[in-house]
């Protein structure tokens, strides 16, 4: 097994990997000739370093050697979609966001529906045991695009003893996480601030929480984005207040690894990022970990409801081997791989594992038991709806981040920016 790597901005992390084969499942697949190599792309995630160790398992059982690749998630798009739209058969298996690139790649027809083959799955996949929001977020236009192979969404990270320090309960509500974020501010003179996602791009995936907490969804009944009303507004206010006034300076260039760098180190009281961050912000290069808290974000007026988003292994429609390519999805999103990648901190997809002592016995620390509380709020009450529901959804996060980050920066108030939004998605959703 040979592994090439060279690391962001450019994470062209090829990985050739030799022999790999599919482990305890049936083929399920739909036609398609043996591969005697399967090519697969994935983006640089937590769960994608997690599987890759485990691919030489794959390869005692099948014999079926896997050529992997992987991208920063930009890189790793533009090269799926290459392929994809120019009917390429060099493609067989690859990461997608249903929520986001999934929309406009299964509009142009480009991925296998999974429907029958999720289906005809033997009972050692437990095909029914997907938790049923994470399989609906899975859909696109009806049609299944994508096996799930974990689940994340927003929580709040949280400095019990800072809070204790200035005298400020731990909120119980979105209006009360808004006020707390500001009295620690205020009371520390900004030595603890509140890490959320200002860099443009990324922005819609947390204040989508806040928006739907207020009982907002992205379009109204007629399709029309929803940013008239009021509580849009007040929404785009309260986040721009946790990421603006009680964040830190340059808070409009931060995402997940600047959040969790504040808080590992000690600078913030709060913050509200991926699910996913667990690891970096009380595992042993933190120096608060011990410190730490976790909760899902605080219900708003319209109640709690989560963003709930999973990465999916898709299929190509190009492939020439779908039988071996639903192989290789059985195997990486089966019950017991998603136990062992569970130790490392893959939130799983399926109902049953959050029982199993198995998966359970590492999450041992008052933190972790926490992350286990909000991680099964998020999968419980949890929306897919990551994002407006456009085919362009780099278009349509990008007209919503740039508004933001102006009320962060003072340049433009939430009503402006309310109004800027309704404008600019409009014709992205009609």
């Amino acid at each position: 097994m040979s592994v090439r790597s060279r690391l962001p901005r450019g994470v062209l992390a090829a990985v050739a990997l030799c022999a790999v084969a599919v482990a305890g499942c049936g083929s399920g697949g739909s036609g398609g000739g043996e591969a005697k190599v399967l090519n697969v792309v994935l983006v640089n995630t937590p769960w994608a370093r997690a599987i890759t160790p485990h691919i030489p398992e794959f390869e005692k059982q099948t014999g079926i050697k896997v050529k992997l690749e992987q991208y920063a998630q930009e890189q790793a798009r533009d090269k799926i979609f290459v392929s994809l739209s120019s009917h390429s058969s060099d493609l067989d298996v690859f990461n997608v966001l249903p929520s986001n690139e999934g929309l406009k790649w299964q509009a142009s027809g480009l991925m296998q529906p999974l429907d029958d083959d999720l289906a005809k799955a033997k009972s050692d996949y437990d095909a029914k045991g997907f938790t049923k929001t994470m399989l609906n977020a899975s859909r696109v236009g009806g049609q299944l695009v994508g096996i799930p192979v974990n689940v994340e969404g927003p929580v709040v990270y949280y400095r019990k003893d800072v809070l204790k320090k200035y005298g400020v309960a731990v909120p119980k509500t979105l209006a009360q996480l808004v006020a707390a974020a500001q009295s620690v501010s205020q009371k520390s003179h900004g030595k603890y601030v509140t890490a959320t996602r200002g860099m443009s791009p990324t922005v819609t995936y947390t204040f989508g929480n806040v928006l739907h907490n207020y009982g907002v969804a992205w379009t109204g009944a007629d399709g029309k984005p929803s940013f008239t009303d009021p509580r849009a507004t007040q929404a785009i206010q309260d986040y721009a207040t946790l990421a603006g006034k009680s964040g830190p300076k340059g808070a409009v260039n931060n995402g997940p690894p600047q959040d969790s760098a504040l808080m590992a180190s000690g600078k913030a009281a709060f913050e509200i990022d991926s699910s996913n961050e667990l690891d970096s912000v009380v595992g042993s290069e933190s120096s608060v970990g011990k410190k730490v808290g976790v909760m899902a974000l605080p219900a708003g007026p319209g109640g709690s409801h989560p963003t709930l988003l999973s990465w999916n292994l898709g299929i190509s429609k190009f492939t020439k081997h779908s039988a071996d390519a639903w192989k290789f999805v059985q195997w990486a999103t089966s019950p017991s791989m998603m136990v062992k990648l569970a130790a490392g901190g893959i939130a799983p997809p399926r109902d049953k594992l959050w029982s199993d002592p198995t998966f359970l016995k590492p999450y041992n620390t008052p933190a972790k038991k926490e992350w286990i509380a909000a991680v099964r709020d998020i999968i419980s009450t949890g929306t897919g709806k990551v994002g407006p529901p456009a085919k362009d959804q780099d278009s349509a996060r990008k007209v919503i981040g740039d508004e933001i980050d102006k009320v962060i920066l003072g340049k433009e108030t939430a009503q402006q920016a309310s109004a800027n939004i309704q404008k600019g998605l409009t014709p992205l959703l009609s």
